[in-house]
C-alpha cells in the first residue's frame, strides 16, 4: 500500500515558495517603502486641524477673491501689476476645489490608514509565513518521513 500523505506537502511547499518569491518579483519592498514615505510626508498635512486651516484659507480667502477679479477693469488703471495675479485667482479656485474637498472628506480615512503598522513591514507579512510553510513541507519531504511501507508478509 502506498503512503500518500506526502502528496499533501507538495502544494504547501509551492504555496510557501510563492509567498516568498512573488513579493520580490512585484518589487514590493521598494513600493511599500515609497508608500510609507508618502504617508509620513502627508501626516502633518492631513491632521484634522491642518485640513480645517486649509479649508478656511480656501473658502475665507481665495474664494472671496473671486469677486475682486471681476472688478479688475477698475483696477487696471490704478494697479496694472495686479492684473496677472488676479487673472489666476478664479482658475486656481476652480482647480483646487476638488483637492480641498478630498482632503476634508478623507481626514478619518487617513487617520485609519496611518494607524496601521508600517507599510515597510508588508513584504514580511508574506515572506515569513512563506518561510514557515516551506519549512513545514520541506523538512518532512527532505528527510523522507513518508517512505513506502513494506507490505506485510503472511506468517510462514
Amino acid at each position: 500500500m502506498k503512503d500518500r500523505r506526502h502528496l499533501f506537502l507538495w502544494p504547501v511547499l509551492v504555496i510557501g515558495i510563492a509567498l516568498i518569491v512573488i513579493p520580490f518579483a512585484m518589487s514590493m519592498p521598494g513600493k511599500t517603502n515609497a508608500a510609507q514615505s508618502m504617508l509620513d510626508d502627508f501626516r502633518p498635512i492631513m491632521k484634522a486641524a491642518s485640513v480645517a486651516k486649509t479649508v478656511d484659507y480656501y473658502y475665507d480667502t481665495f474664494v472671496k477673491l473671486g469677486p475682486v477679479t471681476e472688478a479688475r477693469q477698475a483696477l487696471e488703471d490704478r494697479v496694472p501689476q495686479l492684473i496677472p495675479i488676479f487673472a489666476k485667482v478664479v482658475p486656481a479656485v476652480i482647480h483646487f476645489k476638488p483637492v480641498v474637498d478630498a482632503m476634508q472628506a478623507n481626514v478619518t480615512n487617513f487617520q485609519e490608514l496611518d494607524s496601521l503598522p508600517s507599510f515597510s513591514l508588508l513584504t514580511w507579512f508574506f515572506v515569513i509565513p512563506g518561510i514557515m510553510l516551506v519549512l513545514l513541507a520541506a523538512v518532512p519531504l527532505g528527510m523522507g518521513f513518508f517512505k513506502r511501507r513494506p507490505e506485510a508478509q503472511p506468517p510462514d
